[in-house]
């Protein structure tokens, strides 16, 4: 912390809110703090069928979590204490806990930083191998734990927030002809 403003370094942090209230939790941080903050929820791009139609959604990566980037400082860390719908901002014995760099950068791997999105990967299937060719899982097929063929996602294995997380990710196969 830098003794005169009492602020840390710049950091990504994670804040544990209300599921389904991610967006709320959002806008209420970036509308009422006087600190600069850069909020994001990271989401991934998946097909679903409705009513016999696939359709391309957004679903949020990590239900229940909202993760921001700013210097911490005593005033931030009390201001996020009294927004509503948080539940709590993730810590240790030290205080406010940074998202450390090596899970930072697998998910940066994934999504777009701008927007927060991990879009559809493209991938052709030779055989029973799977061939990654394009999207945010080219380069991570050792991550790839299981792909669903019908729904057309794969089942990856990511580091987040201290520990292994599976999350589905959205993947178009092509029968190599």
């Amino acid at each position: 912390m830098d003794a005169t403003t009492g602020a840390g370094p710049e950091a990504w942090y994670a804040l544990r809110v209300t599921t389904g209230q991610e967006e709320k939790t959002k806008k209420i941080i970036e509308s009422t703090l006087d600190t600069p903050i850069t909020c994001l929820i990271p989401r991934r791009q998946l097909k679903e069928r409705k009513n016999g139609q696939w359709q391309q959604v957004h679903r949020i990566l990590f239900p229940g979590y909202l993760i921001f980037k700013s210097h911490m400082t005593p005033q931030l860390y009390y201001q996020l204490q009294q927004v509503p719908l948080m539940a709590m901002l993730l810590k240790d014995d030290d205080g406010p806990l940074p998202i450390h760099e090596a899970e930072l950068t697998a998910l940066n791997q994934l999504m777009d930083p701008a927007t927060g999105l991990i879009t559809i990967s493209k991938a052709i299937r030779e055989d029973d191998r799977i061939h990654i060719t394009q999207g945010p899982l080219a380069g991570m097929e050792g991550r790839i734990k299981t792909i669903d063929h019908r729904k057309g996602r794969a089942t990856v294995i990511l580091p987040f927030l201290g520990e292994e997380r599976t999350i589905q990710l959205g993947i178009h196969i092509i029968d190599k002809i």
